[in-house]
C-alpha cells in the first residue's frame, strides 16, 4: 500500500527504523543526519529557511548558559508548574466572567420584568 497515514504502512516503517537504529554499523555512531537540501534534494524556500533556522537555534542552544546546569530540571520542572497555573489562572477567569455574564442576564431579565409591569414595552419587549 504505501500510504503513510495506514496502520500497517506506520507499522512497516516503525519495524524498519527500529532495525536500522540497532544494526550495527550505526550502534556507535548513531544514524548519520541527512542534509535535506543537499543530500535529499529539497531545495524549496520553506525547507531552506526552515533548516537555516534549525542551525541558528542550535547554536543558540550550544551557546546557552543553562546547558550542563545541574539544576536545569528543577528548573524546567518550576517552569511547567507555572505553565500550568497560568492555565489555572486563565480557567478561573473564564468562569468568573461567565458566573458575571450569568448574574448580569439574571438582572437584565429582572429589570425587562418590571418595565413589562409598569407597560414601559410591550410583551415584545419594544418600546
Amino acid at each position: 500500500d504505501g500510504d503513510p497515514k495506514s496502520e500497517d504502512a506506520r507499522r512497516v516503517m516503525l519495524k524498519t527504523l527500529n532495525t536500522i537504529r540497532v544494526h550495527k554499523k550505526f550502534k556507535t555512531t548513531g544514524i548519520p543526519e541527512m542534509d535535506p537540501v543537499s543530500e535529499m534534494k529539497l531545495a524549496s524556500e520553506e525547507v531552506i529557511s526552515a533548516v537555516s533556522s534549525i542551525a541558528d537555534l542550535e547554536t543558540k542552544l550550544g551557546q546557552s548558559s543553562m546547558k550542563g546546569n545541574p539544576n536545569l530540571q528543577a528548573y524546567f520542572d518550576a517552569f511547567e508548574k507555572r505553565v500550568k497555573l497560568h492555565t489555572r489562572v486563565q480557567d478561573l477567569d473564564k468562569q468568573i466572567n461567565q458566573s458575571k455574564f450569568m448574574v448580569m442576564s439574571d438582572d437584565l431579565r429582572a429589570m425587562r420584568r418590571v418595565l413589562r409591569r409598569l407597560e414601559f414595552i410591550d410583551k415584545d419587549g419594544v418600546v
